[in-house]
C-alpha cells in the first residue's frame, strides 16, 4: 500500500525539520486540520528542493496559507464569470 499517514504533531515536526518557519504550533495544527497536509503540499511543493524536500530559506507556513487562499479566492471569483 501507500505511506502511513502522520498525526498532526508529527506533520508539524516534519515541516520544521525541513526548514519551514512555523510561528505557532497551535495555529499550525488548526491549519492542518482545516485545510490538510496533502492539500497544502500542492502549494509548498514550489518552495522545496525536489530531492531533499528542504524548504527555501525564509518560507513560512503563513506564506503557504496565503498562497492557498489567494488561489481559492481567484478560483471562486473566476467561476462567477465563466
Amino acid at each position: 500500500m501507500g505511506r502511513e499517514a502522520l498525526i498532526v504533531n508529527h506533520q508539524i515536526q516534519l515541516l520544521k525539520e525541513r526548514g519551514l518557519i512555523i510561528e505557532s504550533d497551535k495555529k499550525a495544527e488548526e491549519i492542518l486540520l482545516d485545510i490538510g497536509y496533502y492539500r497544502l503540499g500542492f502549494y509548498w511543493h514550489y518552495f522545496q528542493d525536489e530531492h531533499t524536500h528542504q524548504f527555501d530559506e525564509g518560507i513560512s507556513l503563513n506564506d503557504i496559507v496565503q498562497l492557498y487562499y489567494f488561489d481559492f479566492d481567484l478560483k471562486h471569483l473566476l467561476s462567477k464569470y465563466i
